[in-house]
C-alpha cells in the first residue's frame, strides 16, 4: 500500500505537471513601470525580440494645444483571461464619460496594444472616455511574458480643452486599481522672443554707412547665427562685416558675396550663444544706406545697445548712432 501510494502522488504530480504546460500557470501580475508621455515610438524591446512602444517627451504637463496625453503601462506575468481598464477623471474629480442621458453615439475603435486588443469607447469628437480591455493572447502558456498597455486622452479641440486643471488616471487590473497616475492641462505658455532686435528706426535719417562699435547686454540667453540690418526703404543697407567679442571669446560673420539671395542677413561663422546679463561688444562695417537708431543707448526686444563710437563715411564720429539690427 505504501508503495501503491508513492506511485499514485507520482503520477498526479506527473499530471498536474502536464497540465501545468498545456493550460499554463495562473501568476500574480506585475506593473513594471508606468508613465505619461506626448506620444510613442514602436521599437525592440531590450531583452526581447518583440517591438514595444517607448514613450516620447514624458511628462505630467500637459497643454491645450497637445494631441493627446498618454498613460502607458508595462506588465509582466499576465494570463490569459485578464481584464484591465483605465479610469480617466476631470479636475472636478468625475469620470469623465457620456452620461446616461446623452444622446451623442458611441462608436468602437480598436486600439492595438502590441499582442494585445482592446476597446476604446468613444464620443462623436473622437474622445476616449474609458477604455476596457480583455487580455486574449497566444501562446496559451502566459504568465512570464511582457505586455505593453495604453490609453490616451485626446486634448486639442476636444472637450479637455475645456477642462484646465488637475486631471488624473487610475489604472486596473482584474478589478483592483494598481496606481494612479496624475497631470495637469493648462494654457500653453507663450512663445518666447529669443532674439536681440532694435526694430526699425522710427527716424532712420540721415543714414550713412559707416563703422559702429558699442555693447549690448542681453536679458535672456539666445542662440544667434546671423545678423539681420534694417535697410532704409528702396536702398540696399546691409552689415557688410559683424564681429561679436569680449575679453575670451569672439565671433565674425562669414565673407561679404555681395547682393546675392538674403544680403539683409549675413551668417556668422557657426552657431553660438550670448548669455544673458552678460556684456559684450560688437563691431559692425555697413554699406548703402542702413537705418540708424539716433540714441546713446536704447532698451531693446531682449536686452541693451548702447553706441561706443560711430565713425561714418566721411570720417566724422558720433556717440549716438546704433545700427538698427536684429541678432538671432
Amino acid at each position: 500500500m505504501k508503495g501503491k501510494s508513492k506511485e499514485v502522488i507520482a503520477v498526479a504530480f506527473l499530471a498536474v505537471m502536464v497540465m501545468m504546460a498545456f493550460v499554463g500557470i495562473v501568476s500574480a501580475v506585475t506593473i513594471e513601470n508606468h508613465t505619461m508621455c506626448k506620444d510613442t515610438e514602436s521599437r525592440i524591446a531590450t531583452n526581447s525580440t518583440g517591438y514595444a512602444p517607448l514613450p516620447i517627451d514624458e511628462t505630467t504637463e500637459f497643454y491645450l494645444t497637445d494631441s493627446e496625453a498618454i498613460c502607458l503601462v508595462q506588465i509582466e506575468r499576465i494570463n490569459r483571461g485578464d481584464t484591465f481598464r483605465f479610469e480617466w477623471y476631470n479636475p472636478s474629480d468625475l469620470l469623465y464619460q457620456l452620461n446616461n442621458s446623452t444622446t451623442d453615439p458611441y462608436f468602437e475603435c480598436w486600439y492595438t496594444i502590441y499582442s494585445n486588443v482592446t476597446k476604446a469607447y468613444t464620443d462623436a469628437q473622437g474622445y476616449i472616455l474609458l477604455n476596457v480591455g480583455f487580455v486574449n493572447i497566444s501562446p496559451p502558456i502566459l504568465g512570464f511574458g511582457t505586455c505593453w498597455l495604453s490609453s490616451s486622452l485626446k486634448i486639442d479641440r476636444c472637450p479637455p480643452a475645456n477642462k484646465i486643471g488637475n486631471w488624473h488616471v487610475d489604472f486596473y487590473y482584474n478589478d483592483e486599481k494598481q496606481f494612479t497616475e496624475t497631470f495637469t492641462i493648462s494654457e500653453p505658455i507663450p512663445s518666447l522672443i529669443y532674439v536681440l532686435d532694435t526694430g526699425p528706426s522710427k527716424n532712420p535719417y540721415p543714414s550713412i554707412f559707416g563703422t559702429h562699435n558699442g555693447m549690448i547686454k542681453l536679458n535672456q540667453t539666445i542662440e544667434v547665427c546671423k545678423i539681420y540690418t534694417y535697410p532704409c526703404s528702396g536702398t540696399g543697407g546691409h552689415t557688410k562685416y559683424a564681429k561679436i567679442y569680449n575679453n575670451s571669446w569672439s565671433i565674425e560673420t562669414l565673407p561679404w558675396n555681395g547682393y546675392k539671395e538674403d544680403w539683409h542677413n549675413r551668417s556668422f561663422s557657426e552657431l553660438f550663444k550670448l548669455y544673458a546679463n552678460v556684456e559684450y561688444n560688437y563691431t559692425i562695417r555697413t554699406g548703402s544706406y542702413p537705418q540708424i537708431i539716433h540714441a546713446k543707448s536704447k532698451d531693446v526686444t531682449g536686452g541693451t545697445i548702447t553706441c561706443t563710437s560711430f565713425v561714418d563715411a566721411n570720417g566724422e564720429a558720433y556717440t549716438d548712432r546704433i545700427p538698427a539690427i536684429r541678432l538671432e
